[in-house]
């Protein structure tokens, strides 16, 4: 999916780890707009994926669906 020029437009804030680990290089951040779920690394461009399809997926990682990748 086509990432909007202007971010800034899509969401108010982008959203951490409340806990994160202090080894870690990076983060996944996500930030939710109206429309679009835009999902990135903390060192990366931003993806963006409907909300149906975000909704999707978290759905799936709290079913343990991707316990396997841990």
């Amino acid at each position: 999916m086509c990432v909007p020029r202007d971010v800034a437009q899509v969401t108010s804030s982008w959203r951490q780890p409340s806990v994160p680990d202090p080894r870690a290089v990076d983060a996944v951040e996500v930030a939710r707009g109206p429309h679009l779920v835009l999902i990135r690394s903390s060192l990366g461009r931003p993806i963006g994926v409907t909300p149906a399809a975000w909704a999707r997926f978290v759905g799936a990682v709290k079913a343990g669906e991707y316990d396997d990748m841990i």
